[in-house]
């Protein structure tokens, strides 16, 4: 221990005046509540009260006096200020050694009147302060409020006091209006004139640009992820045929665009009668086998695009027997911008028709490089050729398909045209030839990955994902999904240096191989699916984020549905002064909460986030009424002026920005609280609405000695469990943090615990109970029992009860997930 000499008082008076300056800046209330329980309880009336006592005994400490008594303090970086130590940032008096021990009782009289003024003092200087700042003060509530604040000294020996990690509110109001609408716009326009092909050299270049640009930001690291795939691409040599054979002894060839390609479509020719069916879907061939009375075995079949993926159509083409699938865009699906045709009539689409995601040839295996495992071709693959058509070629099929008309819902927008359903008889019969020859080529693919760690759970990932690759100027597709997430980067990272504490890390994902079915995403998900399933919160989609401005989708978990409810609700509509993105989402759907589960499809890019790897995962964007939809997806008329074209009441910037805003404030709602803000019970109405579908079926299946009491009793299970945990957590203490850990680790068991324990994660990917595909899902138990016969054979009786049983013990696998500890679960139904 040293001796040091007290401070002048010059040096307090200068502290006292530091003090006050940061009381009127220092932030948000709860920080000026500190600083007054500082200031008063250690600079004030306790000095005081010294001071008095040593009068009383005839004994008054002068400057001079007290700088000949010297004082012991310990060597360290703290300074002493009249008589006291800062230790650690705070005060602490010492005074002088023959006055320790001294009782006060003495004194109370003068102890009393001191404390009680300074104490009234404070009160009125602190309501002032609330009655000045009522008039600006920062909406919404506080989820998380700040520490109390450290003072401390720095170098020049002024006060400092830690502000503290901001607030909910602070962070929202610091959001709005901060997005530039301008930069993404020229990042927009500057992609979509770099050629961005899947793999090729000038999309290295454009992986490059968003690698600098994540840099730019200042990201706690800026990584990249390389993967080598097989896709496809159209044999220049050999281009892809297709021939209509009508009137016999004629050929009219009807492939207009040599580019025009389904990826992942077998090589090979097939010859049949054409028939039309609709978009495609199982209920569209149920009905035209009714309309004809027969099978379509042999035949190849015309499909509008849209309303399901084209590899789901050409997978219900393949199960009817079909030999060939053509895929044409209709007018009355696709409209155009303004007063422009809906889509030019000689555009085709692109596309892929392997239904599932990733590289097929490398099904649950990632795709690195020399990556021991040998090619097996996924299960997903099609049988059958397909290839997309223009609306000029189907225009000339219809006017030489004949037989029955086919309903109104059936009805297309091509003009002087009737729409047939075609006919398996001759003379009416229509033959067709076509001829695929796509071959495969090997291709690297380079994800972007930026990194925004948390400062308490670093090891808990929120992810942000947006496809990067196209095969046209894809504005919409894939260039405005980059140019959000590089703004979301930039404003969440200068929000760091101004108090922005993330708790949790954000991680930006920028994706290459998405033309092909998320290959990208999916490989990296392989790559480190057991990481993910220990540290992913939430993946975040920002893929075609606006394709028009009459209403915002959701799509997704329900265990996100109550955040972005919240989130929805403090975003206003572009456009609008007062009304909520949420307010215009109500208007149009009011039923959006509990049907966002159903809008997700195979085709989109969150899709196996969530059915494979069991990730909370959500999309949204502003895009047209459901009737409707952008007619530029996928072809080379994907521009700027298009988009603008269909956000002509808005615009796209606001449009744009309004999604943006929506997408950083989800991303803090999930990195700011110590609670996360998934909702298990949300899942619980999601189930409920399957079970209850299913017991329409209860009497047919009486009379058969089967029961569905067991996945009642399961379901039931979920629920008790669900309303165990919200009441620990209720009754828990918040700042505890294993609590909080505990807490939020059975929460993220939810999504996890949909996933399928019976099911091969390699023979079948999409294994989630509720999003996945195959004979594991919910969607096959309702489709078992609806196929359910009043005789039924042995062998369905066992398939049904087989699957009951999965389900059933699926479902209590996700309650013990989420109840606790081994002897916290109940054993018994």
């Amino acid at each position: 221990m040293s001796k040091i000499p007290w401070a002048s008082f010059t040096k307090r008076r200068r502290v006292v005046a530091d003090t006050l300056n940061k009381f009127r800046t220092c932030g948000s209330v709860y920080r000026k509540l500190g600083l007054i329980s500082w200031f008063v309880k250690d600079l004030g009336p306790k000095k005081m009260f010294q001071r008095a006592h040593n009068k009383m005994k005839g004994r008054t400490y002068s400057r001079f006096e007290a700088e000949a008594q010297p004082v012991e303090l310990q060597q360290a970086d703290e300074e002493a200020v009249d008589g006291e130590d800062y230790v650690d940032g705070m005060p602490t008096v010492r005074g002088h050694p023959s006055d320790r021990g001294r009782c006060m009782c003495s004194s109370n009289f003068l102890w009393l009147p001191i404390t009680a003024g300074l104490c009234i003092f404070s009160i009125a200087f602190l309501s002032g302060y609330l009655i000045s700042r009522a008039g600006r003060a920062l909406p919404g509530g506080c989820d998380e409020l700040a520490s109390s604040p450290d003072p401390s000294e720095d170098e020049d020996g002024h006060l400092e006091v830690d502000p503290g990690p901001l607030t909910l509110p602070e962070l929202r109001k610091s959001l709005e209006n901060s997005f530039d609408g301008k930069r993404m716009r020229e990042f927009m326009l500057k992609l979509s004139t770099m050629k961005r092909t899947t793999g090729s050299p000038e999309s290295s270049l454009a992986a490059q640009m968003v690698f600098d640009q994540l840099q730019l930001c200042s990201l706690s690291s800026v990584i990249t992820d390389v993967h080598q795939v097989s896709i496809q691409e159209p044999d220049r040599n050999h281009p892809n045929v297709v021939q209509l054979l009508h009137p016999p002894g004629s050929v009219k060839d009807l492939v207009e665009d040599s580019d025009a390609f389904f990826a992942y479509s077998p090589s090979r020719n097939a010859t049949g009668v054409l028939v039309y069916v609709n978009y495609g879907r199982l209920e569209d061939f149920e009905l035209l086998r009714t309309k004809l009375g027969s099978q379509l075995n042999g035949t190849i079949v015309l499909l509008r695009a849209g309303n399901i993926s084209n590899a789901e159509k050409v997978a219900n083409a393949e199960t009817n027997g079909c030999v060939g699938v053509l895929v044409y865009p209709d007018p009355a699906d696709f409209y155009g911008p303004m007063d422009m045709p809906p889509l030019p009539l000689n555009q085709t689409f692109r596309g892929h028709v392997h239904y599932g995601y990733g590289d097929p040839y490398t099904p649950g295996f990632p795709s690195f490089n020399n990556t021991p495992f040998p090619p097996v071709p996924s299960s997903g693959l099609p049988g059958i050729p397909a290839q997309p058509i223009s609306g000029q070629a189907a225009q000339t099929i219809f006017r030489n398909l004949k037989g029955e008309l086919v309903p109104s819902t059936w009805q297309g927008g091509l003009r002087d045209v009737d729409y047939h359903f075609g006919s398996l008889l001759s003379p009416m019969a229509v033959h067709l030839h076509m001829s695929v020859t796509n071959r495969d080529i090997r291709k690297t693919l380079h994800n972007i990955i930026g990194v925004l760690q948390g400062h308490s759970e670093p090891d808990r990932y929120v992810m942000f994902g947006a496809q990067r690759d196209a095969s046209g100027p894809a504005i919409a597709e894939s260039a405005s999904g980059t140019a959000l997430m590089l703004e979301i980067a930039r404003i969440l990272t200068n929000l760091t240096k101004h108090g922005f504490q993330p708790r949790r890390s954000i991680i930006f994902l920028s994706w290459d191989g998405g033309e092909f079915g998320s290959v990208g995403a999916t490989e990296w998900l392989e790559g480190y699916l057991s990481l993910l399933h220990q540290k992913a919160v939430s993946y975040i989609s920002l893929d075609n984020p606006v394709t028009g401005d009459e209403v915002f989708s959701v799509q997704g978990s329900p265990l996100l549905a109550d955040v972005m409810h919240s989130v929805l609700h403090q975003v206003l509509t572009p456009g609008t002064l007062t009304q909520t993105v949420l307010q215009h989402l109500v208007n149009h759907y009011p039923e959006w909460r509990t049907t966002m589960y159903k809008q997700v499809s195979m085709q989109s890019s969150l899709y196996p986030f969530l059915a494979y790897a069991g990730i909370p995962s959500v999309g949204f964007g502003y895009v047209q009424e459901r009737e409707r939809q952008y007619g530029r997806l996928h072809s080379p008329q994907d521009t700027w002026e298009a988009l603008n074209g269909v956000t002509e009441t808005r615009g796209a910037v606001p449009t744009m920005c309004a999604v943006a805003e929506v997408a950083a404030l989800l991303a803090l709602h999930l990195t700011v609280p110590k609670a996360l803000p998934l909702k298990a019970r949300e899942y619980g109405s999601t189930l409920g609405d399957y079970v209850q579908t299913a017991a329409q079926y209860t009497a047919k299946l009486r009379a058969s000695g089967i029961t569905l009491q067991w996945v009642h009793s399961s379901l039931g299970d979920y629920t008790r469990a669900v309303e165990t945990l919200e009441q620990q957590w209720q009754q828990s203490d918040f700042n505890n943090e294993a609590i909080v850990r505990s807490y939020n680790n059975r929460l993220l068991q939810v999504e996890k615990g949909l996933l399928s324990p019976f099911a091969s994660p390699l023979l079948s990917p999409s294994r989630h109970l509720v999003f996945g595909q195959g004979e594991f899902t919910l969607s096959y138990l309702l489709q078992l029992l609806s196929q359910f016969s009043e005789t039924p054979k042995a062998w369905e009786l066992a398939a049904l009860r087989r699957h009951l049983a999965l389900t059933t013990w699926t479902l209590r696998e996700l309650s013990n997930s989420i109840s606790g500890d081994l002897w916290d679960m109940n054993s018994s139904f």
